[in-house]
């Protein structure tokens, strides 16, 4: 398994990059990937490359692939996701306005062909639409009775904030939500 993220490049995510990569120096992981990325030009579309650069990397790397979002930290390693052996491994959000919402920002994808057939229609349903690209996931996702997903807890996919984890020392990667913070400026002000 490998561990892969990327950023857009003349983006506040270069800094939020930066966190990331000591979060991974100091656990002195090894096998990870990041990639710059062009600018789409507004945050949806640079996040729609996150399926583009998922099966990239999957082809290049010739691995599954742990995908954990730029703006994150990795505060232990995520021992759990080493030889996995399925195709998808996500998180499910329960909420008041959604009961089950897939997660996209720690996703793991084993290296199937499964796996590859939902990028590809992931990568597919995101050039048709503005729509987030975690929500075209889902779609991907629940259309597909056929996959073999294992769920993961809550503590590699903690959310800065929201108060989704409350054992603090057992956290192995945490989510800043940069979004939060500077969607409207990639957005032009939007």
């Amino acid at each position: 398994m490998v561990i892969v993220s990327a950023y857009t490049v003349n983006t506040p995510y270069e800094k939020e990059i930066e966190i990331f990569k000591k979060s991974i120096d100091l656990l002195e992981i090894k096998n990870y990937k990041i990639y710059p990325l062009v600018n789409s030009g507004s945050w949806e579309k640079n996040c729609q490359q996150k399926a583009v650069t998922i099966l990239r990397a999957m082809e290049e790397l010739n691995d599954s692939i742990l995908w954990i979002d730029a703006d994150a930290e990795i505060k232990e390693y995520p021992a759990y996701f080493d030889d996995l052996g399925c195709d998808l491994s996500c998180y499910y959000f329960k909420s008041s306005w959604n009961p089950r919402e897939l997660l996209s920002g720690t996703i793991y994808f084993g290296n199937t062909a499964k796996a590859k057939e939902v990028l590809w229609s992931w990568i597919k349903l995101n050039q048709t639409n503005g729509v987030w690209d975690q929500k075209n996931l889902q779609t991907v996702v629940d259309n597909r009775i056929d996959l073999d997903i294992k769920t993961f807890g809550v503590q590699y996919i903690v959310i800065d904030g929201l108060g989704n984890y409350q054992d603090q020392s057992k956290v192995s990667i945490i989510h800043h939500q940069a979004s939060r913070r500077v969607k409207k400026e990639i957005n032009g002000g939007k």
